[in-house]
């Protein structure tokens, strides 16, 4: 799945599920609306309802002579939207409810479906036999005595047919206990069909609303990604045969743009990498050309003429020299190969640090003293028996042998190579620092591959990997290295895990 397309679902189901919140929220709304405004009229046609019922002779009546209804009259071709219900009954004292009045309209049908009345007016949903679904309301009302002021003239509308009066069938009631329910109701066609169309037209609204919106999301996704597309671009055109290209802005996102600037780190240094790599194929080229040469030259010069047998010895001195050279480049060559690609076995364990220091120096003694070089070790009194780390022995002694040497070889004639051990937190520092007669500009290379300077080129002993092998034997190890020329001085740390 393309970023494109999955950030377009991601966008559709957030604001699918808003919008379905927002449409059902309004949905009910509106429903909640209309049906109180429908509530509201029936209580008015209940109240209505409710002044016309006296209370004569101890029998309920609905006075609506002379009173004009036609809402309530029989169904007619003008539909049931039109039409209006209503029921009248007695409650007696165990509160139930006698029917003793209603309208024509019911035909058959009833409002009340249980003969238990309820405390408080409420409001229902039914559907008649006639096959009307129809809102009822129902309240209680005391009748008016007979003589009262309040005649049931209030109750009607001009210009219908009289319902007629209507005796009560329920019995005698006490005008203090008497009581009425009024049930009316009229079709939900008035709330219904609104909400059929309002959710139709969210239910549109929705669907033009996703379809447009999945559009423009593609859309402004495509275009916010333009620059993402030409970036790619770039990141494709680089070629390693083309070192030092960069890749340039072109207007990232501010989420993108870090991954420019560490795509251009990561260029850096694949180009330092390749550098090294480059140095390391001539230099490698050359070392070993070195003695092969030199064994070339010396078998010709040998074959040339009859030679003594002094001569003769003294050239296959040579070219053992020259053999044992190359031996020894090939050997240290394959060793740091097995290092780098992790077929050295790697063995940890418990190892005193300061016992290893000492013996390195001692193998380094008589270098060091033909050139007057001393070595000092510098170890916190209290923690002269506590320095043990965690690393393979055989690799540690490879790294620390190869840097005490290399110290005693190069450090500047008359002067001190300082050795330092110190805690700190849960690792072990060591550092090893000695004055240096090579340039800053030499400093820079130093523990590259088969480097040397031009001091130590004039000995042919030194192969140039010594730095290079303590780097990849500490590595192994899991342990920390780093080389730096600073001030005139060549400073290697080392950090190994303290137990």
């Amino acid at each position: 799945m393309t970023l494109r397309t999955r950030v377009t679902w991601i966008l559709l189901a957030t604001l699918a599920p808003l919008g379905l919140v927002v449409g059902i929220g309004l949905y009910q709304f509106v429903r909640t609306s209309l049906l109180a405004r429908l509530d509201e009229a029936l209580a008015e046609r209940a109240e209505l309802l409710g002044s016309a019922v006296r209370l004569r002779d101890g029998k309920m009546e609905l006075d609506v002579e002379d009173v004009a209804m036609p809402q309530y009259e029989r169904e007619s071709g003008s539909g049931p939207k039109q039409i209006a219900y209503f029921e009248v009954f007695q409650i007696d004292q165990e509160g139930k409810a006698t029917l003793f009045e209603r309208s024509p309209s019911l035909g058959t049908g009833s409002l009340l479906e249980d003969t238990l009345v309820p405390a408080s007016p409420i409001a229902w949903n039914v559907k008649l036999s006639n096959g009307h679904n129809v809102r009822v309301i129902a309240r209680r009302v005391r009748p008016s005595p007979e003589g009262d002021e309040q005649r049931g003239e209030r109750g009607g509308e001009p210009g219908g047919k009289a319902v007629g009066r209507a005796v009560g069938r329920a019995g005698r009631a006490s005008p203090d206990a008497a009581q009425a329910l009024i049930a009316v109701a009229v079709s939900r066609e008035t709330v219904e069909n609104p909400l059929k169309v309002l959710a139709i037209g969210l239910i549109s609204a929705g669907v033009i609303l996703l379809v447009t919106g999945s559009l423009a999301a593609r859309w402004a996704v495509t275009r916010g990604l333009e620059p993402v597309g030409r970036f790619a671009d770039q990141v494709g055109a680089v070629d390693v045969a083309r070192p030092g290209v960069r890749l340039q802005a072109v207007a990232l996102p501010a989420e993108i743009a870090p991954i420019q600037a560490r795509l251009n780190e990561l260029l850096a240094r694949v180009d330092e990498a390749m550098a090294r790599e480059k140095r390391f194929s001539a230099a490698a080229a050359h070392e070993l050309r070195t003695p092969v040469a030199e064994l070339r030259t010396l078998l010709e010069v040998a074959s040339s003429r009859a030679r003594s047998a002094e001569e003769a010895a003294r050239t296959i001195e040579t070219a053992v020299a020259s053999v044992e050279r190359l031996d020894r480049l090939v050997g240290a060559m394959l060793r740091l190969l097995r290092i780098e690609s992790g077929r050295e076995p790697v063995n940890p364990a418990p190892v005193p640090i300061l016992p290893s220091l000492r013996e390195c120096i001692d193998s380094a003694r008589a270098v060091a003293e033909q050139r007057r070089v001393a070595f000092a070790i510098e170890v916190p009194g209290e923690l002269s028996g506590k320095l043990i780390v965690m690393a393979d022995e055989g690799l540690v002694r490879l790294a620390l042998r190869n840097l005490v040497a290399n110290a005693a070889e190069y450090a500047n004639e008359k002067s001190n190579v300082t050795v330092t051990a110190v805690r700190e937190g849960t690792e072990l520092l060591v550092r090893i620092a000695n004055a240096s007669p090579i340039s800053s500009v030499d400093g820079e290379r130093i523990g590259e591959p088969l480097w040397r300077s031009d001091a130590a080129r004039a000995n042919s002993e030194h192969l140039g990997l010594g730095l290079t092998l303590a780097r990849a034997a500490l590595h192994s190890t899991g342990a920390g290295f780093s080389i730096r020329f600073h001030e005139g001085r060549v400073v290697a740390e080392i950090r190994l895990p303290a137990c």
